[in-house]
C-alpha cells in the first residue's frame, strides 16, 4: 500500500474516531422527570422566617446531570410562601438552590421549570408548612366527596372517601359561592368518619361544599368541591386549588 494510501486512512480514522466518541459520551441536554428530584424538609414552621433549602437535580435519560440549566421553582398554591433564588443554574451536578418559607400552613405541591430547555416538572416534590410549635405529620391523603343530598328542607348529607393515617379529625368548610367557604365545622368526627348532616341551611339556596382531613395541628389539603341546593339533588364541580 503507498504512503499516499496509509495518509487518508490514517485522516478517516481520525475523523470517524472524532465523531463517534462524543456522540457515545454526550449528555442528553433534555432534562427527564424519572430521573431528576426535588430534595427539602418535609415539614417547615409557617411563621414567614423559618426557611427551608431546597435543591432542585436536574438529570437527563440516561441519568447523566444536567449542566448550566436556568431553573425556576414555583409554588402555586400558596399565597404566603416566599421563593428565593440561592444559585438558579445548574451547577456541574446538575443542582439548582433555592429557598422557601411561608407564613400560611398547609401541604404544598412544588413545581420546577427548566427554562433553558422550555420544559415543566409539576409536583417534582411536597413539602409541608405547619403551625408555629406544631410538628404533626400531616394526613396521608386528601378525602374526596362522593355524594351530598338533601334531606328534608334545610339539611344535605355529605360523604366521602377516608383519608390515609394519620387523620385525627376532619374539617368541613361551605358556602354560596364556589370557592368562597364562610362557614364550617372545625372537627366532625376522628378518622372513621366518611359522613355528615349540614343542618340549618336556607331552602332552596344553593351551597357548596369541601372537606380536609387534620391530624392534630397539621391539616391537609381540600377535597374535590361539590355543590346542592338544599332540597335539591348533588352537583360535581372541579378540585379547588389547594387553601
Amino acid at each position: 500500500m503507498s504512503c499516499k494510501g496509509c495518509f487518508i486512512i490514517s485522516i478517516c480514522l481520525i475523523l470517524f474516531s472524532f465523531i463517534l466518541f462524543p456522540l457515545s459520551t454526550r449528555a442528553d441536554s433534555t432534562p427527564n422527570e424519572g430521573h431528576s428530584s426535588l430534595s427539602v424538609n418535609s415539614s417547615v414552621p409557617a411563621d414567614g422566617q423559618t426557611t427551608a433549602i431546597v435543591t432542585v437535580t436536574l438529570r437527563d435519560s440516561s441519568g447523566n446531570p444536567i449542566n448550566g440549566h436556568s431553573v425556576v421553582l414555583s409554588d402555586s398554591s400558596n399565597s404566603g410562601v416566599t421563593i428565593t433564588i440561592i444559585s438558579g443554574t445548574t451547577d456541574g451536578n446538575g443542582h439548582a438552590l433555592f429557598s422557601i418559607k411561608s407564613s400560611k400552613a398547609q401541604t404544598d405541591n412544588l413545581d420546577v421549570a427548566d427554562t433553558t430547555a422550555n420544559i415543566k416538572f409539576y409536583t417534582l416534590g411536597k413539602i409541608t408548612f405547619t403551625i408555629a410549635g406544631c410538628y404533626d405529620s400531616p394526613p396521608g391523603s386528601t378525602p374526596q366527596l362522593i355524594s351530598a343530598f338533601a334531606k328534608g328542607s334545610n339539611q344535605i348529607v355529605l360523604t366521602w372517601t377516608g383519608a390515609a393515617s394519620p387523620v385525627s379529625h376532619y374539617l368541613l368548610s361551605y358556602g354560596f359561592t364556589s370557592g368562597q367557604y364562610i362557614y364550617g365545622n372545625p372537627n366532625v368526627g376522628g378518622q372513621g368518619t366518611t359522613s355528615y348532616t349540614v343542618g340549618s341551611l336556607s331552602p332552596g339556596k344553593k351551597y357548596y361544599f369541601v372537606v380536609k382531613a387534620v391530624n392534630g395541628c397539621t391539616p391537609g389539603n381540600f377535597s374535590n368541591e361539590v355543590s346542592t341546593i338544599a332540597g335539591g339533588s348533588v352537583v360535581n364541580t372541579p378540585t379547588p386549588e389547594q387553601i
